[in-house]
């Protein structure tokens, strides 16, 4: 097996390209950097501020500098002897109409030749929480405008940055009462649309439009406009679409059946899926035999149905020799998952271990009084995370929660009371101190058991629990602990699946939103990283070394994080050094 004893690691961008990037080689080369470890290489589009994530996994991305940068990059890596090691999300994609498979899936709904690739409930039309307001009040102030997209060769809706296209089936509505021969071309190619030959359709309708002439191009702008301006008749065109625009608050649809993460800017793919798997995978998967790249590094891992399943599909597909790591983060007395097929972690548990070095158990104390009793008296210290848990589950995740209670009072508690079902849940899902917990072969290892049953004991054992609260606890453990065992293993399996994901979401929006800039000095304000509570760091340091190194000997040690870092090494090296002062 490829193991690199260093890397570097460049997070790809308009402004670093693979040509920067392959610029840099031989300076990393004389560094002593053995393999350089990048952001997706393929299509992507900006989804925030932090970042971009991939909309295509079969192509290159051509603002990086597509095949020609790419072999570049691999030529100079090649020449100095270094290897490539790539980013891939399998847990979700962005929704928008960049994307191609989602497109279709707006397009064609349930007929859609990707419509099994993504988490949707096909018993009604997909919510889009996109709007700011409600969907009239949005027509009545012009913010949806009809439009032929030349870009995308399809008829629909364009909001903000986004277009949303319409279901061949609702041209003929569109342009009915129009002589436009060019509508009329553009209604008889949609007729005669099939979702198996989707992009024959679209190259169809773009020669159409394109060969048209310009007062007949003119004709249709000025009628899709007028149409735009017609609340009645444009809303009714909206709701016969296999979509619908929602509201971005105070809403508890959202585009998303299974994925546990915020979906308004992403849906979850069913990457369990075999053909799934195929489609996200065989283009990366295809350098590993021709090109530097020897690694893989799995982002989100904690979003996928079964981290352990889908590493054993990857493990088999990418072959003994690659290295591979996830971005699974190891919050204190959490043991690395010893069923993974991979390496290790990307390294993030060695940022804290290393930073408590620098920290004086003593003077960090004394801050921390001074700091609470002048500022934060009732303020939350790393690793206790219930009250902005809470806060996150009800604020971004009250849909979610919603769901799981269905799910639960499906399965016959002895306190079949929703709200009752709900507040359980979110009592659970607030104190329970890891990202998620996991199963293999159809039960939980001993730590994982471990910690669900003493979460569940310790909010149960709250002074003034009602007795039926307790026993709904002790129910819903009984569902995660022994899924088999219940009356409906279906809706138990649904449930165990979305509990696990609900819980690593809402840590994660926890860790990066939550607390920033709001606990112990700021040199710790970063995710992952907490004061230790041994009086010797330095032998609490060791130890930790020597426990990553029984379990995961060849996983990376991370000195500064992709996206999380507020600080470089060396700012927070200066910040920990006012603990000794």
């Amino acid at each position: 097996m490829y193991t690199p004893n260093s890397a570097y690691r460049i997070h790809l961008s308009n402004d670093i390209n693979f040509k920067r990037a392959a610029d840099a080689i031989s300076y990393l080369k004389e560094l002593g950097v053995e393999a350089l470890s990048v952001s997706s290489p393929f299509h992507s589009v900006k989804i925030n501020d932090r970042g971009s994530a991939t909309v295509d996994p079969t192509r290159l991305d051509v603002e990086l500098g597509a095949e020609t940068g790419f072999a570049a990059l691999n030529s100079e890596l090649a020449r100095s002897d270094m290897h490539l090691i790539l980013d891939l999300n399998p847990s979700q994609m962005p929704a928008s109409h960049e994307n191609a498979w989602w497109f279709d899936v707006l397009e064609w709904g349930r007929q859609s030749q990707y419509a099994g690739h993504f988490d949707v409930d096909w018993t009604k039309p997909i919510a889009l929480p996109v709007l700011d307001r409600p969907i009239d009040q949005a027509v009545q102030a012009g913010n949806l405008q009809l439009t032929f997209d030349r870009q995308n060769a399809s008829l629909g809706i364009s909001w903000a940055d986004q277009f949303y296209p319409f279901a061949p089936a609702s041209y003929r509505a569109v342009f009915q009462r129009t002589k436009n021969k060019t509508a009329a071309s553009l209604v008889m190619a949609a007729d005669n649309a099939t979702p198996d030959a989707a992009s024959d359709f679209h190259a169809e309708l773009l020669k159409i439009f394109d060969q048209a002439d310009i007062t007949d191009q003119l004709e249709i702008a000025s009628w899709l406009s007028d149409t735009s301006h017609n609340a009645d008749h444009l809303i009714e065109l909206v709701s016969s679409q296999h979509w619908r625009l929602v509201e971005v608050e105070g809403t508890l649809d959202r585009m998303d059946d299974g994925h546990a993460a915020n979906s308004k800017l992403a849906i979850g793919l069913r990457i369990e899926e075999p053909g799934v798997f195929a489609d996200f995978h065989d283009a990366l998967l295809s350098l590993l035999d021709k090109t530097q790249v020897k690694g893989l590094r799995v982002n989100e891992i904690d979003g996928l149905a079964d981290p352990a399943e889908y590493t054993r599909q990857l493990r088999r597909q990418a072959g003994k020799e690659t290295f591979l790591v996830t971005d699974k983060i190891l919050l204190e007395g959490e043991k690395y998952p010893d069923d993974w097929q991979v390496e290790g972690t990307a390294g993030y548990e060695f940022v804290a271990a290393v930073a408590n070095l620098f920290v004086d158990p003593a003077g960090m104390s004394k801050l921390q009084d001074s700091y609470q009793a002048e500022f934060e008296p009732n303020a939350e210290l790393p690793g206790q995370y219930a009250h902005a848990k809470a806060s996150i589950l009800h604020e971004e995740f009250a849909d979610e929660l919603e769901r799981l209670a269905g799910l639960l009072a499906e399965l016959q508690p002895p306190y079949a009371e929703k709200l009752l079902l709900r507040r359980a849940i979110a009592e659970l899902v607030a104190e329970l101190p890891v990202y998620r917990t996991y199963s293999s072969s159809g039960g939980y290892s001993p730590f994982y058991l471990g910690v669900l049953q003493s979460t569940a004991s310790r909010v149960s054992n709250r002074d003034g629990q009602p007795v039926d609260e307790r026993e709904t606890l002790a129910f819903i453990l009984g569902i995660l602990s022994s899924v088999s065992d219940s009356c409906n293993a279906e809706s138990a399996s649904l449930f165990t699946i979305r509990f696990r994901k609900l819980t690593a979401a809402v840590m994660a929006q926890v860790l990066q939103k939550s607390y920033v800039y709001t606990r112990y000095p700021i040199a710790l304000d970063e995710l992952m990283l907490s004061p230790t509570e041994a009086s010797n760091p330095i032998a609490a340091f060791h130890e930790t070394m020597r426990r990553k190194a029984a379990a995961a000997p060849s996983g990376m040690l991370a000195t500064s994080f992709s996206y999380a870092t507020k600080f470089g090494e060396d700012a927070r090296m200066r910040l920990l050094a006012l603990s000794e002062a």
